[in-house]
């Protein structure tokens, strides 16, 4: 009907999705680079956090390079509690990370069991406490003196109201350390004396 009209509203519409694409394309490079980690931030991370990074891309130790920003994103995310976008990308880069560990490096790996537990515990905290279970099994079954992967496994059928499995969990790490204090709390928390 009136062409002037049709052109100047395409203009527009032509401008807000430009406008929005830049909006989008500007948060996405606000987020944050976990590669790049702060001194105050490496402290908090295991010793070999400080010499992973040398070769990054290059050489057989290339998995550490990803396992550092990995354990990085994870403390990230769960100081940002109540705060989603950004907690929601620190979990994401937390998963990617320590995936990546997992994928590129031998099941016979020392940390593995570690490795394992804190991805898992990511999952845990994206919502996805089945994918997080498995986690915690896989560690256990890596390193079955690994303390830490049964007391996960209690709390994470805890979470999802299967107390005998988590009773279960916690007695299987009880045997192993019978004094461990964690474990017996999340026994008597399943409904285990």
């Amino acid at each position: 009907m009136y062409p002037d009209r049709s052109r100047k509203a395409a203009k527009v519409v032509a401008a807000l999705a430009t406008a929005l694409a830049m909006l989008g394309s500007n948060f996405c490079l606000a987020q944050k680079n976990y590669f790049t980690i702060p001194e105050t931030e490496l402290r908090l991370l295991p010793p070999f956090c400080r010499t992973g990074f040398a070769g990054y891309g290059v050489g057989p130790n290339d998995w550490l390079n990803h396992l550092c920003p990995g354990l990085y994103a994870l403390n990230d995310a769960q100081r940002s509690l109540g705060n989603d976008t950004p907690r929601k990308y620190a979990l994401q880069e937390a998963v990617g990370h320590l995936s990546y560990t997992l994928d590129h490096t031998s099941p016979t790996l020392p940390l593995r069991s570690m490795v394992l537990i804190k991805r898992g515990n990511a999952l845990e905290l994206q919502g996805n406490t089945s994918k997080a279970i498995a986690d915690y099994n896989a560690a256990v079954a890596a390193q079955p003196k690994n303390l830490l992967g049964y007391l996960s496994l209690c709390n994470a059928y805890l979470k999802i109201g299967d107390k005998k499995t988590a009773m279960e969990a916690a007695d299987k790490g009880l045997k192993i350390r019978p004094d461990a204090k964690q474990l017996m709390a999340c026994k008597q928390k399943a409904g285990g004396s």
